[in-house]
């Protein structure tokens, strides 16, 4: 041993742990899709809003959701009380899968952290989530689920 002490530490527990400032956000940037003035992806180059067909309806029981994978990206489709509705699939705070998650009327909370969002709009509602999931256009025809993206 060399006999010098430690330094002590800059920071204490509270300055390493605590939540960060309310004017700052809290939540990593996620890219989302815009839409051109031609109606087109500009992320994809696909066209925009077409219905895609997902699975049966009584696939979904009500109140819960299923997960939806398609192209690289994953949704959760949900069955409420007020019909059937669309997000993204992952958490926008730490990229858990909503699929797990649990369903209450028309809020689903993230497994992980039980963050919450409005089924309907995609609104982050509760911390930790602080940043808002996109919400997609859902119809039943025939008994089938579509999606429109």
């Amino acid at each position: 041993m060399s006999g010098k002490s430690a330094a002590p530490r800059a920071s204490s527990w509270r300055t390493r742990f605590s939540l960060p400032n309310r004017g700052r956000s809290c939540c990593r940037a996620i890219p989302t899709r815009t839409r051109s003035s031609a109606g087109r992806s500009e992320a994809g180059g696909r066209p925009v809003g077409e219905w895609i067909e997902v699975c049966a309806a009584d696939d979904i029981d009500e109140e819960d959701l299923i997960r939806w994978d398609r192209d690289g990206r994953s949704f959760a489709i949900y069955n409420t009380e007020r019909g059937y509705f669309a997000t993204d699939g992952y958490c926008t705070h730490e990229r858990q899968h909503l699929g797990d998650g649990l369903v209450i009327g028309t809020v689903v909370e993230c497994p992980l952290h039980q963050g919450r969002f409005d089924i309907a709009t995609g609104k982050a509602l509760s911390a930790p989530v602080c940043e808002d999931l996109a919400a997609y256009p859902v119809k039943v025809e025939g008994g089938t689920v579509f999606i429109r993206l």
